[in-house]
């Protein structure tokens, strides 16, 4: 069995046998567990809904001021993954369901403007049209 190096006090110095077979075995440990390159992730597949992010978002959101913002816009990131990415209606009824009042909600949706997450049509009696940047 060849013997190895390992790094000492900061000086290059050779294995005994005894380490160097300590070592193999540590080594035959760890990489057992290790499956095939490329083989696909065992974590199983969620079955909740959930709300996309990107980082990019995640960056803009920090700087967003209010939590109710913050909050509204996990909704609408929801909405726009159940809708495909493109733009799509949102009541201000359900918002208000949940605890928003409408005012909060034209407050959140203009906050999220600025902070270049959401873009919104609005529209005179009827619900705006939301765009998830």
């Amino acid at each position: 069995m060849e013997t190895g190096y390992k790094i000492k006090n900061g000086k290059l110095s050779k294995r005994t046998a005894a380490e160097q077979l300590e070592f193999e075995q540590l080594k035959v440990g760890y990489y057992s567990d290790v499956g095939p390159p490329n083989s696909k992730s065992k974590r199983p597949k969620t079955k909740e809904a959930f709300a996309k992010i990107t980082a990019s978002q995640c960056k803009k959101l920090v700087h967003v001021e209010s939590g109710a913002s913050v909050k509204i816009f996990i909704v609408l990131a929801y909405h726009s993954f159940k809708h495909w990415d493109k733009p799509f209606q949102m009541s201000t009824d359900d918002f208000v369901k949940n605890g928003f009042s409408r005012t909060t909600q034209w407050r959140a949706f203009t906050q999220l403007e600025k902070a270049g997450l959401i873009s919104v049509v609005r529209r005179a009696k009827e619900p705006p049209i939301i765009t998830v940047l």
